[in-house]
């Protein structure tokens, strides 16, 4: 990031700064819980009424957090991260070329984006999303089909290996997921070697899930940590 302009690097600290909180990882992740959940739910075990409850919660509970993603995660930040620290413009928006940034070029500022620059990052990021699904996304379909248990494994090592290759130079490495993924799937593949097809998925995808929630849970911690509320005068 040293080699951008002045008015770039901004832009990518505030993204950094935006993702700090670790409200998004949290939402996310629960969202991921509970889809991979019910996939596990839907696949294992005897029909029984609970089963049956707990399959239908988890759908309803992550059809309205998935659909809602940005929304839910933009009510949770103005209540807990933006009192701290103030407003940040979230990075789908501060990527908007109407945005007042994009004409620091026409008013003369100093620090302005040379011609291309941006269009660049987003290349070299576009690249890396891309890598980062077909790493994520192999392996989480092999699984389904390949009955070598191993494969949770390499599944594991495959979506650590995406994770660094999405934040690497870009956002601070999630220390937490970096190391859980593969030991999720080391862990499934010694203790849990009976399951197979969806019900292997789902099982994957709600550990993975649960990984995502944890480290967001403790990004928050240490966000909540270093940023006190404001104390206020009124009552």
């Amino acid at each position: 990031m040293k080699d951008l302009s002045p008015t770039l690097q901004a832009k990518l600290r505030s993204s950094l700064h935006w993702s700090a909180d670790g409200i998004s990882l949290l939402v996310g992740g629960l969202a991921c819980l509970l889809f991979g959940s019910g996939m596990f739910l839907s696949r294992y075990g005897t029909e029984t009424p609970l089963r049956i409850f707990l399959i239908i919660l988890c759908f309803v509970l992550w059809f309205p957090i998935s659909l809602r993603h940005s929304q839910i995660v933009e009510w949770l930040k103005s209540r807990i991260t933006y009192p701290r620290t103030g407003y940040v413009l979230p990075p789908y928006l501060a990527e908007n070329k109407s945005h007042p940034l994009a004409l620091a070029a026409p008013l003369g500022c100093e620090d302005a984006m040379p011609p291309g620059e941006w269009q660049r990052v987003r290349k070299d990021r576009n690249r890396r999303v891309l890598l980062m699904f077909a790493l994520i996304a192999l392996p989480l379909s092999a699984m389904t089909y390949v009955h070598n248990r191993w494969i949770l494994f390499a599944a594991g090592i495959a979506m650590s290996v995406a994770l660094w290759i999405g934040t690497w130079n870009v956002q601070r490495l999630p220390w937490v997921l970096l190391p859980g993924f593969p030991l999720l799937g080391l862990y499934m593949t010694i203790s849990a070697p009976e399951f197979v097809g969806v019900q292997r998925f789902g099982l994957f995808f709600a550990g993975s899930g649960a990984l995502l929630v944890l480290q967001g849970a403790l990004s928050l911690f240490q966000f909540l940590h270093r940023n006190p509320r404001p104390f206020s005068l009124t009552p």
